[in-house]
Formats: structure tokens, C-alpha cells, sequence
């Protein structure tokens, strides 16, 4: 039996539009439009980043870094480079990679003055209740499981271990278009899971 679809502010393939309003008016200072990326994207940052942290304090401290950042560095995203959900979620599996590699958590690196950064956290992040990780851990494991075997594959790889695609590639000894489409249409059905 499958489980009703979770509803959502926006529809799914307006995702990525509104999240790139929401980096724009980030890009001018607007609070609130970081608290609505916040809010909307928490749980599936979280649920991105537990299968490759494995520790919910880990992944707290992955997303906190990275909305901080984001506050940040909201200007530096151009839209002819890319799309902004896919920048964003790259911001935050690149802390995410950076946190393993260093083999230690990671403190936030603030670039305003410590107190203007707590005065952010609290009236932003603060009033979001936690994800039930455990719960959504079980739902990632599910959605994977009913991918392609070499998606699946590529995927874990790819998000737990840091390969780059140009290594799976080598990897599966399988063309570097083909491993990407592996990838591409692994994510979509991940994402199409997730959603629902």
C-alpha cells in the first residue's frame, strides 16, 4: 500500500524556481525568505546528509554551517551556471565531504561577528522542530532499494564515499554519460520518492 504523497508549499517542478527566488532575496538580506528555504528544504538536507554523516548531531551541524554560508554567500550564485537547487544542495553535500575528510566535526566559520550569527540561528533555525531521523533514515533506505542496481551503486558511492563521477565512471568501467544518467535518473526517482 503506498502512503499519501506529503504536501508541499510549492509543487515539485516549481521547486527549483522557488528556491532560486529565495537565493536572490537571500543574495539582498531577507530573513525571511532564508527561514522559508530553511523550513521547506530541513528535512530532505537531512535526510541527504544522515546515510552520509551518520550522526543526527553531524548533520545538524552540516545544515546550521550551511545556512549560515548560504546567508552568506547567497550573492556568488549565478543563474547562467546552474540552476539554484542544485547549487544549494551542492553547498551542502560539499560541508557534508569536507566534514569526513577532515575526520572531525566541523566548527562554522562566520564571516560576521559571532553574536550577529546567534542572533540569525535563534530567530531562524531555533523555532524548525528537528527531523525524526531514524524514521527518515528508514525512508531513504527504502526509496534506494527500489532504485536500478547501478544507480543505487553510484548514488551510495557518489554521496557516502565522495567518488567523483569521472572515478565511477572508471569504476564500473562504463562510459562517463552513461555513469551520469545512472546518476541522473537515480536521483530523479530518489527525489520522486522522497517527495512522496
Amino acid at each position: 500500500m503506498e502512503r499519501p504523497p506529503i504536501s508541499t508549499a510549492f509543487p515539485a517542478a516549481d521547486a527549483t524556481a522557488q528556491v532560486e527566488r529565495w537565493l536572490q532575496k537571500i543574495a539582498r538580506g531577507d530573513k525571511e525568505a532564508l527561514a522559508a528555504l530553511y523550513q521547506a528544504y530541513f528535512r530532505r538536507l537531512a535526510a541527504m546528509l544522515y546515510p552520509l554523516l551518520g550522526h543526527a548531531s553531524s548533520v545538524e551541524d552540516v545544515i546550521q554551517e550551511g545556512f549560515i554560508r548560504l546567508w552568506h554567500k547567497a550573492h556568488t550564485w549565478q543563474p547562467q551556471r546552474g540552476n539554484g537547487e542544485a547549487w544549494m544542495i551542492a553547498l551542502f553535500r560539499h560541508l557534508a565531504l569536507d566534514q569526513l575528510r577532515s575526520g572531525k566535526r566541523r566548527t562554522t566559520v562566520s564571516l560576521q561577528s559571532e553574536q550577529e550569527d546567534m542572533a540569525m540561528e535563534d530567530e531562524v533555525i531555533v523555532d524548525v522542530p528537528a527531523p525524526d531521523f531514524p524514521h527518515e533514515r528508514e525512508r531513504i533506505w527504502h526509496c534506494l532499494n527500489q532504485l536500478e542496481a547501478q544507480s543505487r551503486a553510484a548514488i551510495l558511492l557518489s554521496y557516502t564515499q565522495g567518488y567523483s563521477h569521472e572515478e565511477l565512471s572508471q569504476h564500473f568501467a562504463t562510459p562517463l554519460g552513461t555513469l551520469k544518467s545512472w546518476v541522473r535518473r537515480g536521483m530523479e526517482k530518489l527525489r520522486q520518492c522522497l517527495c512522496h
